[in-house]
């Protein structure tokens, strides 16, 4: 039960994300923070704060923490992300390049898997597009035989990192998921299966 209030809620997120993004709503990948002056001092610190701001966003719109060691290496360099920013009455505007973040984030896959539930296996699902897209993976991989759990960590514009607790060699569970016309098999970047999902 719990398992299914989880998926649930993640599934009313996605669909939650995909409402504003059709209707022009704001950014995850935005914020906006007080600033004292321009300077280019004041203007550093309040980069990093609103992508500090950022990433709490994005963490608790996944349901998933971003763990410490990706954290503290995007703020490090928080300006190389900017895409763009301006000055209004209540401080500094910004807006981060969400590709560039994503991309961090799935390289840091081994860590993002230790913090969700530990013990399974990656694998990427493009293609993804829509909210009953989402649903029908899911269900998929949930009915398999090799599948004991089937946990989502990263939900991106048109993918899913998926967690898999699978029931026997990794290896055999990717190979026969890869023989089922429901997802192809794609390629594999960082140790991690790639599929993609075409209704």
């Amino acid at each position: 039960m719990r398992g299914f209030l989880s998926l649930l809620g993640l599934v009313l997120a996605f669909a939650f994300a995909t409402v504003c993004w059709a209707e022009g709503g704001v950014s995850s990948y935005e914020a906006e923070v007080g600033v004292e002056d321009q300077s280019p001092e004041q203007r550093q610190r309040a980069i990093r704060k609103a992508l500090e701001k950022v990433l709490n966003q994005v963490s608790e719109e996944r349901k998933a923490a971003i763990p410490k060691k990706v954290r503290n290496q995007v703020l490090r360099s928080a300006e190389r992300y900017v895409q763009q920013y301006g000055y209004t009455e209540q401080g500094l505007w910004v807006r981060f390049d969400q590709q560039a973040l994503d991309k961090l984030l799935l390289q840091e896959q081994d860590t993002i898997a230790a913090a969700g539930s530990g013990g399974g296996v990656l694998m990427k699902v493009s293609g993804v597009q829509t909210l009953a897209d989402y649903v029908r993976v899911m269900e998929y991989l949930e009915a398999q035989k090799f599948a004991r759990g089937v946990q989502p960590l990263v939900i991106e514009p048109e993918a899913v990192l998926i967690e898999l607790a699978a029931r026997g060699e990794p290896d055999a569970v990717f190979r026969a998921i890869g023989r089922d016309s429901f997802l192809q098999w794609m390629s594999e970047e960082a140790g991690v299966p790639s599929f993609h999902y075409s209704p």
